[in-house]
């Protein structure tokens, strides 16, 4: 009996894609990739903000909730007035 083959090894086969380019296209396509443009603002905004999230991660299971004291009642800096 032939070899057959496992569920997982047919599933793990990938295609490939073959560009056939014109010299045109090959030398459009080298530009672009060796001369990228500089980043847009929302980008360099975007970039900023994943420095300063990752600078500063979020800390759920040591903060207490806001507004409240250990055993649960306001503090009392939310009883103004």
């Amino acid at each position: 009996m032939p070899h057959q083959k496992q569920p997982t090894e047919r599933a793990t086969r990938v295609k490939h894609t073959t560009w056939t380019l014109t010299q045109d296209q090959r030398k459009t396509f080298l530009e672009a990739l060796l001369n990228l443009p500089s980043p847009n603002l929302k980008l360099r905004q975007a970039y900023k903000r994943l420095q300063q999230t990752a600078a500063h991660p979020i800390r759920t299971a040591s903060r207490k909730p806001r507004g409240r004291d250990r055993a649960g009642e306001p503090s009392r800096s939310t009883l103004k007035g």
